[in-house]
């Protein structure tokens, strides 16, 4: 029960996130007025709502920013209430107009199948768009379908290339996925001392996949000084944000007393978290957890009652002894 290889990139979706509303008057006049120290009781708190009308008036009137700014209050129901069909349709007006981020966004959502049909063709269509504007979200998501072969015919070349972009610009998707090609020799040779640059790179952004992949380099001792206390860490900051993979491989740990004081209760609580998601190694940790303390009662049951005998043929010994000792009349005639 140790941790097993990275085969493939897991596919994490991203979170929507609504942009402060302040933002958007820097955006639509060219003036960007940054919020000024609290000032107790001076300063009313903003009237959200007139703030979402008056987004609301500017994406109306075409404005692509106002248009994209809605369109992340409607995914996240910040202010409105949540709609992703309005969202979607948001998000279309902006990128039509060239918007570079509603471009990624809108392709990141037809990739995921997010608030609209999946179509492969349409992210790619949306994400290059935005991609060859710099957007490091839109690189990734261009990267894992050349990789995927999703929507464009596979190229894994051209799936390094992406990554690599956005893999500069910091975004630690892109760092994780970069990584995983290096360890798994996909598109470059295989490098797991580049592969662990970029792992920790994206771990240190508390990328769950990354803290997972650098939790194997470090118990493997790939491309990092081998250290199976270093790997529990990583195992359990990515097993913590529920990385099914590193609660089995914490879980393991616990269990063969790896890197950590053995606990097979620990152990097992991880393995029914990983088991839960649906993590088939986990599933197999389980049967054999649950197996070993079947045997190990059944062993116990049999040293008890081996214990037992040995007790009981200890007393019968003992009495027949006091017996032979003190002979019954019975047995040796009566006086007469």
């Amino acid at each position: 029960m140790s941790a097993f290889p990275l085969t493939e990139i897991s596919i994490m979706k991203k979170t929507l996130f609504a942009v402060p509303l302040y933002f958007v008057f820097a955006v639509l006049f060219g003036v960007l007025i940054l919020p000024g120290p609290i000032q107790a009781q001076e300063e009313e708190a903003p009237n959200e709502e007139v703030s979402i009308d008056f987004l609301k008036e500017m994406a109306d009137a075409g404005d692509a920013a106002s248009q994209y700014l809605l369109g992340c209050h409607y995914v996240q129901g910040d202010g409105v209430e949540q709609d992703w069909a309005k969202a979607i349709e948001c998000f279309q007006k902006s990128a039509e107009q060239g918007l570079a981020d509603a471009q990624s966004i809108l392709g990141l959502c037809y990739y995921n199948g997010e608030g609209i049909e999946q179509n492969y063709a349409e992210a790619v269509k949306w994400s290059r768009l935005a991609a060859e504007q710099g957007i490091a979200d839109a690189q990734n998501t261009l990267g894992l379908c050349y990789e995927e072969g999703t929507g464009i015919e596979q190229d894994q070349e051209k799936a390094i290339e992406w990554y690599r972009k956005a893999a500069e610009q910091g975004n630690p998707e892109a760092q994780s996925n970069l990584g995983a090609c290096y360890y798994d020799g996909k598109g470059v040779e295989q490098d797991f001392s580049l592969a662990v640059k970029w792992f920790q790179a994206a771990a240190e952004q508390d990328y769950p996949e990354a803290q997972c992949a650098m939790g194997i380099c470090c118990q493997c001792g790939q491309g990092v000084e081998k250290s199976d206390s270093e790997a529990v860490n990583w195992y359990r900051k990515a097993a913590e944000q529920g990385h099914a993979l590193a609660q089995n491989n914490l879980g393991a740990c616990y269990y063969n007393g790896t890197g950590v004081k053995k606990d097979r209760e620990v152990a097992k609580e991880w393995f029914l978290k990983a088991a839960d998601q649906g993590n088939a190694e986990a599933k197999e940790n389980m049967a054999k957890y649950l197996k070993k303390q079947k045997d190990d009662f059944r062993t116990t049951m049999i040293q008890l009652a081996v214990g037992v005998g040995f007790i009981v043929a200890a007393v019968r010994k003992f009495f027949g002894k006091k017996k032979a000792e003190n002979p019954s009349p019975d047995q040796n005639g009566a006086a007469g």
